[in-house]
């Protein structure tokens, strides 16, 4: 599972959510490792095709959160929470 870290705003509240593929499957693109390689090596879309398949997998998910530490424990909480759904186990 790949969690894509969002600061939460207005927009955004708090929380975990999953974005359809297509989407995911970008968000994967976006933060690619080396990203101009990808461009000049001509391989978008292989990695995009790759993305898609992580993400088709159930493997993206956006974990929105406030940038302080003081809701640590929170967001701690909120991802033990979110692993016991999918019936992960957590050594927090």
């Amino acid at each position: 599972m790949v969690y894509f870290l969002r600061e939460a705003q207005p927009l955004h509240a708090f929380g975990i959510e999953r974005p359809n593929v297509a989407d995911a499957a970008l968000l994967m693109r976006r933060n690619a490792y080396r990203p101009l390689l990808v461009r000049r090596m001509d391989r978008r879309s292989d990695y995009f095709r790759a993305a898609a398949a992580i993400a088709n997998a159930g493997g993206v998910i956006h974990l929105t959160r406030p940038l302080d530490f003081k809701t640590m424990p929170e967001v701690i909480t909120t991802l033990a929470r979110h692993w016991a759904e999918l019936a992960l186990t957590c050594a927090c």
